[in-house]
């Protein structure tokens, strides 16, 4: 069904069948997926950093998991946000 819709033309209307219904499906228009000009090049680099900040936090509690699961320690995460911070 995706691909059909993906493969259409603009202003191009067709019936596109779902699992269990019929879609009437019309393309009115396309939108570029590349964001253009200084708004665009503004929400790219907000999506950049969240990501980064929030591959950054996901990299960090899987390694604090690990060190817990596998070994009798404690990791104060206060203290690893501290050190975090000191390096942004």
């Amino acid at each position: 069904m995706i691909t059909e819709i993906f493969a259409m033309k603009q202003n191009e209307s067709k019936v596109v069948l779902g699992t269990e219904k019929a879609y009437i499906v019309q393309l009115n228009s396309i939108i570029s997926s590349e964001p253009v000009g200084e708004e665009g090049a503004l929400l790219k680099e907000q999506i950049s950093s969240t990501f980064v900040l929030s591959l950054e936090q996901d990299i960090v509690s899987a390694l604090i998991d690990g060190l817990e699961s596998n070994h009798s320690l404690y990791i104060s995460q206060k203290a690893v946000d501290i050190a975090i911070e000191r390096f942004n």
